[in-house]
């Protein structure tokens, strides 16, 4: 069996390392994409003489061969020396290509552990020495410093303070001027600004080019043999050629220029003054503050120190939702480490990391009295929040994501592969007919002007000078209509690679369907028999349970309101005749069936409250913000949201203590409207509150909250149902856990008797039928306090869950989707749909599109013993229709009574837990058959 690495997690690799035990080598694991393999180089005077000797000598063609080759340049201007005493670095990266970089040399005048503080945190302090000069190399946008520690040249990028040990120790060690100063040396000023090249020197690059120097050769041969017109057509489209490329890459570095460039005024603490100061002024270190109004675009990179934001990171993930940032942890801080975890990729550390170029939706100070107590000359009157710089400049995501679109991977396109060797075995032929020429005019005893003109004009007839002028300007048109389209290309090698794809892969939410789902329904549990009708009646034991009916709307399924004996003239909702169910009556339920909680006053069924508080639905100017389906859900409630309680203090101390955001049917009054009016009385309104959330994770596939009820009347704050102060100290307040998710991961983390036998009956009917499925479950947590809660991991709270029932949503094509699909068909180009949503919601979308035939049998794969992360486990493959036909283990070929014409129209749809096997332990013979 074979593994493949590459496909997974982003691997952790010791970042630098020596090749050689001379010092003269090294490598440099850049990331995933870049390794670097550097030798020191050093030049004499000597060298360098005959370096220039060469080039007079030659007319100028040693220079060209130089220019055209690096390495040669190399070994003629200079020799191998250790990294110490290198004035050169020779750079080779993992694709053969060569550059040899001059080292600079500035003052610095700093001990060695401020610019490489992991060398220095386990020696003597006797070995920190104070450096005079910084020695450096230039690549791509990265900077490498000489370490006379390690004596090898280690990248700034991945540069963290030592002091970083807790939010505290940020707060009251601040850099002085001096620090400052030395800082700006080794990261430069926060900007990424791309070092445009002159126009002479980019005339210079394509005049220089191999192909353009062959076709002015060509060209003066012509004009020497008096094929003036031809050689003046050529010489317009070479020159035409070059002018446009010429244009084409100004307007490129232009647009990335414009892209890349952003500066504005913040507000930064220095020498323990908040003063306002540029932003490409920043750096790590620098504390600076994030108030709304003030910025639009974070600057830097920074991990948020007080207070929360919330952010629109459609410039790095491509999706325009809001995220939720918070205050980094002590603990976090002091483990944050940019070689072994990038924060980009990492849903565990992105939660408190701002990056560069991330707009700004909203921002909220922290507690401002406790901060104010705490550090008094830093937070003051402070009204936003606190973030710490910890990477400016090219080593923030927005200039790794920038220097990706200057320094795109090198074209392993196989046309130009094919383009060169034919090119090259043109070369040949030409070659020998040179020499036979040569012979035969020398033989014929022609003067030697003839001979040369006649043997090199050959060279010019079997190698078309004008074939890549033509291609050029090919490409130049291809890029101009491209543009008229809204396509813009950075790379133009890139459009020829366009015009040989052969497989177009596609998102299914947001792509081939619409942006947003529209909720179907909610299907719930409820008891195959019970003893009681009425909700308010004692709740019985644990029934078998099935699917209620579906309910379209919340109107079918909370009837019109009528009065309820004993809450003063307030109307709640009458409950349909299903009766008590798991799902619920009211959002608890009691262990003893002789003391049942009743709460007339809240009888909704478990899954609605899943579906107002299990989201990371945000408030932005009183509009709600958030993912679609997020969206969609709670406004099938018609629930209400308040998540700033900024405005009542009280509230937040006693009513909502520990809630991030509150939610209430929307027949419950406002807590400000309730406790500041006379008229409710005694009346108590109960509202949920979320006191901890678990987002999202995609290798998950869930989300989960915690909650609890909230009451409170307009003649006093009732607080929890039990609160922390009552008298009996050994009753705490009881809390709810809500669960959403995919269906096929509920059943790993649920009690399965509370499933209906006919589950995945039901599953598999809406996503057969093209509708997407979210599962919810439920579980109360018992004899806990807030503390508690708070500390809570994620594994304890999504387990021993009861099965609450289905959301279902419906997604609708798109009205470009059938055409498009129905062209690339046309085109022959093979499409793929990659989606994490249900296979048989993406298998009845795919047919519906049209990228597969509907009467094209679809096989699926099932796991018949084992489980995914076992070798030994065993595949098979049904199909979606019939379970009996299935698939030859071998060949991979329908078994069965299949007519011919079936049996070769069928495709396969691979789930996510079998591909994974398939990565991991199956064959590359059985990887082939199935890819």
């Amino acid at each position: 069996m074979t593994s493949r690495a590459g496909i997974g997690p982003r691997r952790q690799p010791q970042q630098f390392m020596r090749l050689s035990d001379n010092l003269y080598e090294q490598e440099v694991i850049v990331d995933d994409d870049l390794t670097l393999y550097t030798s020191g180089r050093k030049s004499t005077g000597l060298r360098s003489a005959i370096y220039i000797i060469l080039c007079v000598i030659t007319g100028g063609i040693y220079y060209l061969i130089c220019r055209w080759n690096t390495a040669i340049e190399m070994k003629t201007k200079t020799f191998p020396c250790s990294l110490a005493d290198a004035d050169y670095i020779c750079i080779k990266n993992q694709w053969g290509e060569i550059s040899l970089n001059r080292i600079t040399k500035i003052d610095f005048g700093m001990k060695a552990s401020m610019i490489f503080p992991r060398s220095f945190t386990e020696v003597d302090a006797s070995q920190d020495i104070i450096l005079d000069h910084l020695r450096f190399y230039d690549y791509r946008y990265f900077k490498f410093f000489f370490n006379p520690n390690t004596e090898m040249f280690e990248p700034n990028y991945a540069w963290v303070d030592s002091n970083w040990t807790s939010v505290s120790r940020v707060f009251l060690e601040q850099d002085d001027d001096q620090e400052i100063h030395s800082k700006r040396s080794i990261f430069g000023k926060n900007q990424v600004e791309i070092q445009e090249k002159s126009n002479f020197r980019l005339l210079v690059d394509e005049v220089l080019h191999p192909f353009f120097v062959f076709q002015i050769a060509s060209i003066i041969l012509w004009s020497l043999d008096d094929y003036y017109y031809y050689a003046g057509a050529i010489l317009f489209i070479s020159v035409t050629s070059s002018i446009a490329t010429f244009l084409e890459t100004k307007r490129n570095i232009n647009r990335m220029k414009d892209l890349s460039r952003f500066s504005c005024h913040v507000r930064l603490l220095r020498n323990g003054v908040w003063v306002y100061m540029n932003s490409e002024e920043m750096v790590p270190g620098d504390l600076f503050e994030i108030e709304s109004g003030s910025l639009n675009l974070f600057p830097c990179d920074a991990v948020l120190l007080t207070g929360d934001c919330i952010v629109n990171e459609s410039m790095l993930t491509g999706e325009s939702l809001p995220v939720s940032k918070s205050p980094i942890p002590d603990q976090e801080l002091a483990s944050l480490d940019f070689e072994a975890e990038e924060p980009a990729s990492s849903p565990h550390m992105s939660k408190y990391f701002l990056f560069s170029g991330t707009k700004i939706i909203r921002i909220r100070p922290g507690n401002q009295a406790e901060l104010s107590k705490k550090y008094p000359s830093i937070i003051g009157s402070r009204k936003g929040a606190i973030a710490l710089v910890v990477r400016t400049g090219f080593n923030t995501t927005k200039g790794s994501l920038i220097r990706s679109m200057l320094f795109p991977r090198p074209n392993t396109f196989k046309f130009y592969r094919d383009a060169f060797r034919f090119i090259g075995v043109l070369a040949v032929i030409s070659g020998l007919g040179f020499l036979g020429s040569l012979y035969n005019f020398i033989k014929l005893g022609i003067n030697w002007e003839t001979i040369i003109i006649r043997a090199l004009d050959l060279i010019t007839i079997a190698v078309p000078p004008a074939l890549p002028a033509t291609m050029a300007i090919g490409t130049s048109f291809a890029i101009s209509r491209l543009r008229k389209s809204g396509i813009f290309c950075t790379s133009p090698p890139r459009v020829n690679i366009g015009g040989k794809i052969n497989i177009m892969c596609f998102d299914k939410t947001g792509t081939l369907t619409e942006e947003g789902l529209d909720v179907l329904g909610v299907r719930f549990t409820v008891p195959n028999e019970s003893r009681f009708e009425n909700p308010y009646h004692e709740i019985p034991s644990l029934q078998p349970v099935r699917f209620s009916r579906m309910y379209r709307t919340i109107e079918t399924l909370m009837t019109k309101p009528v009065p309820i004996s004993g809450a003063l003239g307030s109307t709640v909702p009458e409950y349909p005749s299903f009766g008590p169910t798991m799902s619920g009556v009211s959002i608890m339920h009691s262990n003893d069936p002789n003391n049942p909680v009743v709460e007339p006053d809240f009888p909704y069924p478990l899954i609605i409250c899943a579906m107002a508080t299990c989201h990371s639905i945000k408030v932005v100017g009183g509009d709600l913000m958030g993912d679609p389906l997020d969206l969609k859900m709670f406004q099938f409630t018609n629930w209400n949201i308040e998540e700033d309680f900024s405005s009542n203090v009280a509230a937040k101390k006693t009513v909502r203590n520990g809630a991030t955001l509150t939610v209430r049917p929307p027949w419950v009054p406002a807590y400000d409207t309730v406790t500041s009016s006379k008229n409710f009385g005694t009346e108590t309104f109960t509202e949920l509150g979320v006191v901890k959330s678990f987002e999202f994770v995609s290798n998950l596939r869930r989300q989960s909250v915690v909650v609890q009820r909230f009451k409170y009347s307009g003649s006093t704050a009732v607080g929890n149902s039990f609160t922390e102060s009552s008298s009996d100290p050994g009753i705490y307040p009881e809390y709810e856990v809500f669960v959403k998710g995919a269906p096929e991961v509920m059943q790993s983390i649920c009690d399965i008797s509370t499933f209906p036998k006919d589950y995945n009956e039901q599953l598999r009917y809406y996503t057969h039928h093209g509708y997407r499925v979210i599962a919810v479950a439920y579980k109360k947590l018992e004899s806990m306090s807030l503390a508690s809660v708070q500390k809570l991991k994620r594994q304890s709270v999504e387990t021993g869950l009861l099965f609450l029932g289905f959301i279902i949503f419906e997604n609708k094509l798109k009205p470009g989707t059938f055409p498009v699909i129905k062209t690339l068909n046309k085109a022959a180009i093979r499409q793929v749909m990659c989606t994490g949503d249900n296979v048989l919601t993406s298998i009845s979308v795919s047919r519906e599109c049209g990228l597969v035939k509907k009467s094209s049998r679809i096989f699926i794969p099932r796991f018949e013993s084992g489980q995914s992360h076992e070798e030994d486990a065993r595949i098979v493959w049904e199909d979606v229709d019939d379970s009996n036909l299935k698939l030859d283990p071998v060949t991979f070929k329908p078994n069965g009574d299949v007519s011919p014409e079936r049996l070769a129209d069928y495709q396969m749809a691979i789930t996510g837990d079998a591909f994974q096997w398939m990565l991991e332990f199956a064959s590359d013979e059985i990887f082939e058959k199935v890819f």
